[in-house]
Order: C-alpha cells, then structure tokens, then sequence
C-alpha cells in the first residue's frame, strides 16, 4: 500500500474565477520553464496560485479557428 503526504481536496470542488494577472503571476510570466506541452491549439503551463493551488493554464492561439471551436466546446 502507497502513501502519500497530499493535501485533501477542498470542500468546494468546482471553477473559481481568477484574474489575468493572477494567472500571470502563478506561471511567472508564463515563464518558458513552466511550460508543460504545446499542442495544435496553444500551449499549457503549470503554475501555483498564491493560495497554494497547484494550476495548469492553456493558452490558445485565437488565430486559428479550430482553437476558437475547441475553447467554446470546452465551456460548454
């Protein structure tokens, strides 16, 4: 049996609405060194928020239209 010291989810599981700034100051500047993968639509970054929430940020290229359907179908 494994055991891990992770933190327990919080209570409030769900979307949390964080500022632009915020996200730029949890990825340091979408820093080169945080980032995760780049695929057809953007890259993704990890950061960490100054709550201590460890956070994942893509970020699409809006130039193309299949990034535009990918990101509305992701809201949905």
């Amino acid at each position: 049996r494994r055991h891990t010291s992770q933190k327990p989810f919080p209570s409030h599981v769900g979307p949390t609405k964080v500022s632009y700034e915020e996200l730029v100051e949890a990825t340091g500047g979408f820093m080169e060194t945080n980032l995760l993968g780049v695929g057809n639509f953007g890259s993704v970054y990890k950061g960490i928020l100054n709550t201590g929430t460890n956070i994942a940020v893509k970020v699409l290229n809006f130039q193309d239209e299949h990034a535009r359907k990918s990101f509305i179908t992701e809201c949905n």
